[in-house]
């Protein structure tokens, strides 16, 4: 007779390891079950590679619950509203809103880095509006660029809040612009 391998003897204390399944896995586990389209699942999944959450069912409910919140806990309502706030506030979503191609909204995220030391004491979607108007006045610099108002009301911040800001940074304008032409120079879009 053959002898088998013995069979591991497990504690009360020691569980058996959960199979760690992939964020995307989960995702489209939750989209199945609720029964919702694949548009739902695409935008859920662009909102999870866009940020850094972590691996676990409860988030992935929470970013595919950000299209249809079905009755549950509190906490996961709160975090599916934090992953929304968190995901409203990046300067790509505010280029979608905007409909800015996907070379505009390479120059605005580069713009972004190199204007953090200035406005990085300014709330999020404000710094975003400021980068967002700054660059496309450049880019779209013949067609006169985008209405001020039109890039203040897609960031949920108010005209004069983006207009008052922008004429603090106006002494930085020639150091800016001559520092992105300079960082394209060098680097290809």
């Amino acid at each position: 007779m053959l002898k088998r391998p013995p069979v591991p003897k497990f504690h009360e204390e020691c569980n058996t390891p959960k199979r760690n399944q992939d964020m995307y896995e989960l995702i489209s586990d939750i989209i199945f079950k609720m029964n919702l389209n694949a548009e739902v699942e695409k935008k859920s999944i662009s909102i999870f590679n866009v940020l850094s959450i972590p691996n676990s069912y409860m988030h992935a409910q929470a970013i595919s619950y950000n299209y249809k919140l079905p009755e549950t806990d509190e906490k996961l309502q709160y975090l599916a509203k934090c992953i929304q706030q968190q995901h409203s506030t990046l300067i790509t979503t505010l280029c979608q809103k905007l409909k800015i191609d996907s070379k505009a909204t390479t120059v605005c995220v580069t713009l972004l880095r190199q204007m953090q030391p200035l406005i990085q004491k300014l709330p999020k979607p404000v710094q975003n509006a400021i980068v967002v108007k700054i660059a496309t006045d450049i880019i779209y610099l013949k067609q006169g660029g985008i209405n001020i108002n039109i890039i203040a009301n897609s960031a949920n911040i108010t005209t004069e809040q983006l207009d008052s800001n922008i004429n603090r940074i106006k002494p930085f304008a020639f150091q800016i612009i001559q520092d992105l032409f300079n960082y394209f120079n060098h680097h290809s879009i």
